[in-house]
């Protein structure tokens, strides 16, 4: 039976890592990224999935975090734009609003 220690600090990641939309305060990228860089497996096939709308007051939050993404080894595999809804305060379907959103794909370089 493995010991409690070993519980507590595993030595695996995973394959693919999904978020969505996570990021809110300047220190959300720094805390996103390192997040990743403990999780992620260094495999070549090891991805991370992200999806960010493209709100303007977040600008300098993605910029930071792809930034980030980079000086760690990752890079952009795919990447692309759609229109997801967003439902802030609305309480309602009927008060969604469009928002335009940037998702990629990343790998180790």
């Amino acid at each position: 039976m493995e010991s409690e220690k070993q519980l507590a600090t595993p030595t695996l990641g995973f394959p693919v890592i999904v978020a969505a939309d996570p990021l809110y305060s300047p220190e959300h990228p720094r805390l996103l990224v390192q997040t990743i860089g403990r999780w992620l497996l260094r495999e070549p096939s090891a991805r991370v999935v992200i999806e960010l709308p493209l709100r303007e007051a977040y600008s300098p939050e993605r910029d930071d975090f792809k930034g980030r993404m980079h000086a760690m080894g990752l890079s952009i595999l795919e990447q692309g734009e759609e229109v997801g809804y967003d439902d802030w305060g609305s309480g309602s379907s009927e008060g969604l609003q469009e928002v335009r959103c940037w998702w990629s794909v990343w790998g180790w370089r």
